[in-house]
């Protein structure tokens, strides 16, 4: 069980990090709005970013009853997307000082689609895959809508929303056959069947 949460550690550290930024960031709107305390939070989540490359496991793995696994292209990519996350809220700076978007959201946002995206990267499991799919998703329909008095944003933002119901409506109604035929949700097991043959078998 505790090996578990050691292949989880960067999860479960985002998770923390996510839990303080997002306290820090209430006191902060509150008491204190000023420009330079919104900035140094944003390079306070780069190096929280940087800080979670170290925690990323090196050992591939199958854990908690092979919902989650961890294989080297999963690894690489969990890299690469704290990297280009933290790419992302580095130069952000400038652009939250030309359009004036100092809102912390932004930041909160950031972390729980990186937290929804590396979850979804793990996921050996259909309802897990599912779960971070939508977990990502709710932050980034946000994200698209967050300049309220712009139309463009807030147009773009309903039209997000829109196409990614019908998409997750789509992908449940698929599962579900899925599930149907062979009353599992583990993805290694639908791998298999449709490497021997044996799921085509099935369907006919």
């Amino acid at each position: 069980m505790f090996a578990d949460f050691i292949n989880l550690s960067l999860e479960l550290y985002l998770s923390v990090v996510l839990l303080y930024i997002l306290s820090w960031s209430l006191w902060v709107n509150i008491y204190n709005k000023s420009v330079i305390v919104i900035e140094g939070l944003v390079f306070a989540g780069v190096f929280a970013l940087v800080l979670g490359l170290l925690l990323v496991p090196n050992v591939s793995e199958v854990f908690l009853n092979f919902q989650f696994e961890n294989v080297p292209l999963v690894l690489f990519f969990k890299k690469l997307l704290l990297l280009i996350v933290a790419l992302v809220l580095f130069f952000s700076v400038t652009f939250f000082r030309f359009d004036r978007l100092y809102f912390f959201e932004i930041i909160v946002l950031l972390f729980l689609v990186l937290l929804g995206l590396l979850l979804l990267l793990s996921s050996n499991d259909f309802l897990v895959f599912y779960l971070a799919l939508e977990m990502q998703s709710l932050a980034l329909y946000i994200l698209t809508s967050l300049k309220r008095y712009s139309n463009l944003s807030v147009e773009a933002g309903f039209k997000y929303f829109t196409l990614g119901a019908l998409s997750s409506g789509i992908l449940v109604f698929g599962v579900s056959i899925l599930y149907g035929v062979l009353v599992h949700w583990i993805l290694v097991i639908y791998v298999c069947f449709v490497n021997t043959g044996i799921f085509l078998r099935i369907l006919r």
